[in-house]
């Protein structure tokens, strides 16, 4: 995993998009880029620590829903044929944060 973290730092460099990997099937972050536009004030090791129950605190309440649906989707997609979980790269979704986070 070291030298994802590597590859992982090397893409968020070049990037001023957040950049994050998300393990699916542990729910838990791998990488997440070190800025405060997905952060919300939180350091990096409270996400790794938080995992999916990151989201909730992050994601404008209206858009939680929005969230829900795409994970539900992505397990319901991916349920119908485990053969592509070796096969996809990521998914994406774009959801309102909440920059004042408690």
């Amino acid at each position: 995993m070291e030298h994802h973290i590597r590859y992982f730092d090397i893409i968020s460099s070049i990037t001023a998009e957040s950049f994050y990997v998300l393990d699916i099937r542990k729910k838990q972050f791998c990488y997440i880029k070190p800025d405060d536009l997905f952060l919300c004030g939180h350091s990096v090791e409270d996400v790794l620590k938080s995992g999916y129950d990151f989201y909730s605190k992050i994601i404008y309440p209206d858009d939680l829903s929005l969230w829900s649906d795409m994970d539900k989707a992505i397990w319901r997609y991916l349920k119908n044929d485990e053969e592509k979980w070796d096969n996809i790269d990521y998914f994406s979704c774009t959801f309102r944060l909440q920059h004042s986070c408690s």
